[in-house]
């Protein structure tokens, strides 16, 4: 069985390695895909380049986005995203170090489904990722 595919644009190599950490502890049922940049995201989105063959690289039934991403800022990905008829069904979740109220309304103003304080405190990262899975096709 093919696991669900979530996209997750994120530029810090420590957050990506404490994901892919507390994946294995929440025992999450999906798959991580890893974007560096929102031009990579982009790509990937649209199936340009290496991302053509839609077998390899499916479209995510969720995309995680960090807000400070190189190239293709997080909000700028977010607006292209939605005015993409292909992909604007595809929940995004901002997943920020910023508490501050105008980026959690700007972000959900601009079509975020949902928007995920990173915790200080990793051990917190299972349950978080278990949250995510509700955003998931079940099957």
């Amino acid at each position: 069985m093919k696991l669900p595919r979530v996209l997750y644009v994120e530029d810090d190599e420590n957050d990506v390695f404490f994901i892919r950490h507390a994946m294995k502890s929440a025992r999450v049922r999906y798959e991580l895909v890893v974007a560096v940049d929102g031009r990579e995201a982009q790509d990937y989105l649209a199936g340009k380049d290496g991302y053509a063959d839609r077998t390899l690289h499916p479209l995510p039934c969720l995309v995680l986005l960090d807000l400070n991403v190189p190239i293709v800022p997080g909000l700028e990905l977010l607006r292209w995203m939605r005015e993409q008829p292909e992909l604007v069904s595809i929940p995004v979740v901002i997943f920020s170090a910023s508490g501050q109220g105008c980026d959690r309304e700007h972000a959900r103003s601009m079509g975020a489904t949902d928007y995920l304080l990173k915790p200080g405190d990793m051990t917190k990262l299972p349950s978080l990722l278990e949250q995510l899975e509700t955003l998931l096709p079940q099957g």
